[in-house]
This record gives C-alpha cells, sequence and structure tokens, in this order.
C-alpha cells in the first residue's frame, strides 16, 4: 500500500473526527452566548485543594455550585459572572470566554490542520494522476528524454523515512536555464536502476511546461 495514502488517510479521518466533535459544541457555546441568562456571582468558599463555591440569587432565592477549575488569585468575596439555561439557574456555571470557546477553537484548528494536510494531499494525488491521464495516456504530452539523477526528499517524512524521486534535467532551447522534472515518490533507492539507464522519459504539456509526468514505469512494480 502507498504509504502516502495511507498517511493521508490518517490525517483526513483524525480532522473529520475533530470537526464532528467541533460542530456540536459550536453550536452549544453559541446557545449559550444567544440564550443563557447572566447574573453576577460571589466566591463564598474555597474547598482545601483551591477549588471555588460560586453562590448567586435568582428570583429571590440562592443557589450555589462548585466549579471545577481553580484560577489564580481566586479569593472568597471575589465577584465573577455567572450563567445558566433560561429559568434553570441550578445548572449554572462560571461564564467566561475560555470555559465556552477554548474546545471549540482549539478542536476547529486541529481540524483545519489535520483535514487540510489530508485532504489537500489526496487533492494533489488526483490532480498528478489527471496530469498522467492526459498527457501519457491520451497521448497529450511531448515525450522527451533527459538525464536523470535520484535524491531524497527531505520536505516529507512518513514512519521516519524520507522518500525518494527521480529528477530529470534539460536545458531550455537558449541554454541558459536548466528545468529540472520531479518524479512522484519513491519508498526504496532506485539508484541503482537509474544510473543503468541514465536518462528517464518526461512527458510535458506542451502549452504549460509546468505540467508535466516523469515515467518511473521502469521501476519494479511490487517494490515501488
Amino acid at each position: 500500500m502507498n504509504p502516502l495514502r495511507v498517511f493521508f488517510g490518517i490525517f483526513s479521518i483524525v480532522g473529520l473526527i475533530c470537526l464532528a466533535i467541533t460542530v456540536p459544541l459550536t453550536y452549544r457555546s453559541i446557545m449559550k452566548s444567544r440564550n443563557w441568562e447572566v447574573t453576577t456571582g460571589t466566591i463564598t468558599s474555597l474547598s482545601s485543594d483551591g477549588f471555588p463555591t460560586i453562590t448567586f440569587n435568582y428570583k429571590g432565592k440562592t443557589y450555589s455550585f462548585r466549579d471545577n477549575e481553580r484560577g489564580q488569585n481566586v479569593t472568597t468575596g471575589l465577584e465573577v459572572d455567572v450563567h445558566f439555561p433560561k429559568d434553570k439557574p441550578e445548572l449554572g456555571e462560571p461564564k467566561s470566554f475560555i470555559d465556552d470557546w477554548l474546545a471549540p477553537l482549539l478542536l476547529g484548528m486541529f481540524a483545519l490542520i489535520f483535514g487540510g494536510i489530508g485532504l489537500g494531499g489526496f487533492a494533489g494525488m488526483l490532480r498528478r494522476s489527471h496530469i498522467k491521464q492526459e498527457l501519457v495516456d491520451m497521448g497529450k504530452g511531448r515525450k522527451i528524454k533527459c538525464p536523470a539523477t535520484v535524491s531524497l526528499d527531505m520536505s516529507l517524512t512518513v514512519n521516519g523515512r524520507h522518500p525518494y524521486v527521480i529528477i530529470g534535467q534539460q536545458l531550455d532551447k537558449i541554454g541558459s536555464q536548466l528545468r529540472e522534472f520531479k518524479s512522484e515518490h519513491i519508498w526504496f533507492d532506485p539508484t541503482d536502476l537509474v544510473e543503468q539507464k541514465k536518462t528517464v522519459d518526461v512527458f510535458v504539456d506542451p502549452e504549460d511546461p509546468t505540467r508535466y509526468w516523469v515515467d518511473i514505469s521502469f521501476l519494479p512494480k511490487k517494490v515501488s
């Protein structure tokens, strides 16, 4: 199995899971900010391990709850904002931006990062597959032979490994600029095979030389 498919698949799944958790948490935080009632409470006591008990009044009755978070510089008598669902003061909570939005923001960030890497990677693979189909399978590419070298792609690491790429080089018609054509990733060292072949076939879009496909079909199928 292609390691990149596994890599992008894992990132996509993690991103989608984070997104699935983020959506209800975000909705809950929005509903809190729009619909919950807000009042002022007072810290009336501190437990031995530093957790405050907050007391507030609502419609002539007194309600108390223990805050599950310890804060710095928390003392008895300190006033804090409290909110709760309409007409349900027994469900009171401290009102703070961190309590309401930290989890949705963090999970949303993870969803963007992991999902972006995973889905973006799959999109790139599909784009390269489309280029191959158009330039090679449909015969729209101009075939050229280029001297070939092998290099490690240090920009990508999967399971502690860097993939190899075959690089074809060609001077432009004027001879003043060297163009490089990089192959898809290869997960074994193809140096010996490339040194024997010396050149590599590259299919280039005649209208856009940035669209190309390096033919590595000469490599062993089962290994690559």
